[in-house]
């Protein structure tokens, strides 16, 4: 063969390769990223059928996590359509995907008589951003907002979390809001680029070559031991499986290192405010978070507070092995310095501060938690109104 024709076949062959690629993500799209799916089971249309089941009347339906899109289901399906129904809303993270006023052990029950649980996988400040804009562009004031803390949410994470993405017009019209801007790459080129993404590609291909299990309708719903599946009840919150559970509690929860940093080295660079550990932020004045994306969170609540809202910050208590017995890790100083300023922007901003990071200060032991940040119902339940007075 010759070198010309050669390369034209190889350009051929490569050009068609990233085609398919392409298409096929297009085509599948499992993460539901692009809203194009011709799969029965993608995350929209699959996650478009259980919120019809739940608007009808069901209170509990199985849910396959491979296939439920968090945040289509919550907004589409709760928030634009049912919001009326809550007289609180809880955001967050998976860390907070159980609270709820339907179990018998109720979360914030002082202050919530129906919980609206806008809760997703993965949430970083983009999705806050996203909510804060929806907020105000659809006020309903009476309602209380309980923006709880995740350890990771102070952290840059939201450019390897590509979930945000799917709401980014409404990200990037709150985040021109605001004076501390967060800074975002261009959706746009972070979707195209997506879609020659091999890991997006073996997921694609995983969800054509699998089968996926519809939801079906849970009558009595078993709030402690938890059921076969996934269980997602009508106000946006689950119940863990009995597999979940059994997994978890054969999994224990090991102390954390401690880090040590050479005080005379440079660990940012010049060009650099932050170096980054993980999804936390070593800064070169100490503090263990990125100090920007936490002043982008609170002007976020004075925005929402100045429009009417009864705006309230949440904090659950972390694993004790890891709050007490690894006091000199990252993980663990830099959850002591967050709420520290938490404590402070509450008292001085008057914006209600609930629970705390300190297993004791909220009255929670070893066996009530999953994992490191996951609590189970009897701790949910302890969470109180914290007086930040001075």
């Amino acid at each position: 063969m010759r070198p010309r024709n050669y390369l034209y076949s190889v350009l051929f062959l490569s050009s068609s390769l990233l085609l398919l690629v392409m298409l096929t993500n297009i085509l599948i799209d499992p993460r539901g990223l692009y809203g194009n799916s011709l799969d029965k089971f993608s995350n929209s249309s699959y996650s478009d059928r259980l919120g019809d089941r739940l608007n009808s009347g069901s209170n509990a339906e199985t849910i396959n996590e491979f296939a439920y899109d968090a945040r289509r289901f919550k907004y589409n399906k709760i928030f634009f359509e049912r919001r009326q129904e809550f007289d609180c809303i809880v955001f967050g993270s998976s860390h907070v995907n159980q609270f709820s006023s339907l179990p018998p052990l109720k979360a914030l029950d002082y202050s919530c008589n129906n919980i609206l649980n806008l809760s997703f996988p993965g949430t970083s400040i983009e999705d806050y951003l996203a909510s804060s804009y929806l907020l105000l562009q659809n006020k309903l004031p009476s309602q209380k907002l309980f923006f709880s803390v995740a350890p990771s949410l102070f952290s840059d994470n939201g450019s390897i979390n590509m979930l945000w993405l799917k709401n980014f017009q409404w990200v990037l019209e709150m985040n021109g809001q605001l004076s501390n801007k967060i800074t975002i790459q261009d959706p746009y080129a972070s979707l195209g680029k997506n879609l020659f993404n091999a890991a997006y590609f073996k997921n694609s291909l995983t969800r054509l070559f699998s089968s996926v299990e519809d939801s079906y309708e849970i009558q009595n719903p078993k709030f402690i031991e938890g059921h076969d599946h996934t269980v997602m009840l009508r106000d946006g919150s689950i119940i863990y499986s009995q597999e979940y559970v059994a997994k978890k509690a054969r999994t224990p929860v090991p102390p954390m290192p401690e880090t040590i940093f050479n005080s005379n080295a440079s660990i940012s660079g010049e060009s650099s405010k932050n170096a980054k550990m993980g999804l936390l932020h070593v800064n070169p004045n100490g503090m263990l978070y990125s100090t920007n994306l936490f002043e982008t969170f609170t002007e976020l609540l004075i925005m929402l507070k100045q429009g009417g809202y009864d705006v309230n910050v949440l904090l659950t208590p972390i694993h004790p092995v890891i709050y007490f017995d690894s006091p000199n890790a990252v993980f663990t100083k830099s959850l002591k310095q967050v709420e520290a300023k938490l404590i402070s922007f509450s008292a001085f901003k008057d914006i209600p501060l609930h629970g705390s990071y300190n297993p004791q200060s909220v009255g929670c032991n070893a066996e009530e938690y999953y994992d490191t940040t996951h609590i189970m119902y009897s701790c949910i339940s302890k969470i109180k109104l914290v007086d930040t007075i001075f």
